[in-house]
């Protein structure tokens, strides 16, 4: 047996156990994926809104008025991965996703715990509530992270 036969009988063997390996390793990253779901989900959760109304002129406290609400917020785990990769220079393909809002709705809030500065509860028409605008998550979905939706 010559050392060429030798060596070349070695060369296939060796490309034999990369071929076993790397499949092994696609084997190992798709069944990772699959026993990790996705769980992005909208929520209620409650906050507490507290908003001051000043004199236009004398910037002097008129009122402050507050409510506690139930609103919408996104909660979850997104799967991501990172798998080995001859195309990429740094040798891994990485695709990282995150819980976070598809669409948002504008809520018009009605405040009705309103006070004066000195803590006195406010009961007059037109000064007894407070209407707020906000934003709130509609819909949450995992999107590719640091990406504008």
């Amino acid at each position: 047996m010559t050392s060429d036969s030798l060596g070349g009988s070695r060369r296939r063997m060796v490309a034999t156990r990369m071929i076993l390996l790397c499949g092994w390793m696609v084997v190992v990253v798709q069944a990772t994926q699959d026993k990790y779901d996705s769980n992005c989900e909208t929520l209620p959760m409650e906050i507490h809104i507290s908003k001051d109304e000043y004199d236009s002129e004398s910037h002097m406290l008129m009122r402050t008025c507050e409510e506690s609400i139930i609103v919408n917020k996104c909660e979850g785990a997104c799967t991501s991965s990172i798998q080995p990769s001859a195309k990429n220079p740094l040798g891994f393909h990485k695709e990282c996703k995150c819980c976070r809002e598809s669409s948002y709705r504008e809520r018009t809030i009605k405040l009705t715990n309103c006070y004066d500065p000195d803590g006195q509860r406010l009961t007059k028409p037109g000064v007894s509530t407070m209407s707020v605008s906000l934003n709130e998550p509609n819909d949450c979905q995992c999107h590719e992270c640091g990406k504008k939706i």
